[in-house]
């Protein structure tokens, strides 16, 4: 099995091969990806829409996770930062009044 930047790929098709359906719809079936290949340059990956979606999901699932990660590292510091501070929702009022009291510290 050979490996195109981590995406693992047990076959190759060339662009001839590629026109014809039959050869597609049997190696994608076998091999699920391929190494689209014009003489000896790899031109691109093939893969089947179930793979497709697979590889999708997890990428979204790894996003999630780096999302979770981040917040929560973020959460952490604040908390560390903070200790004596009070969260509330952020209406505009609210806003509002930090902007107010930002200008009045920085406009001095």
């Amino acid at each position: 099995m050979a490996l195109l930047d981590g995406f693992p790929l047990d076959a190759d098709i060339t662009v001839s091969e590629l026109r014809k359906e039959d050869v597609l719809a049997e190696r994608l079936h076998i091999h699920h990806g391929l190494r689209l290949r014009r003489r000896n340059d790899v031109l691109g990956v093939v893969i089947e829409a179930e793979a497709w979606r697979a590889h999708t999901a997890y990428v979204h699932d790894l996003e999630a996770q780096i999302e979770r990660h981040e917040d929560q590292a973020v959460r952490d510091l604040i908390a560390r930062r903070t200790q004596d501070a009070q969260f509330v929702n952020a209406t505009p009022e609210v806003i509002n009044e930090i902007d107010r009291q930002y200008r009045e510290l920085t406009d001095g």
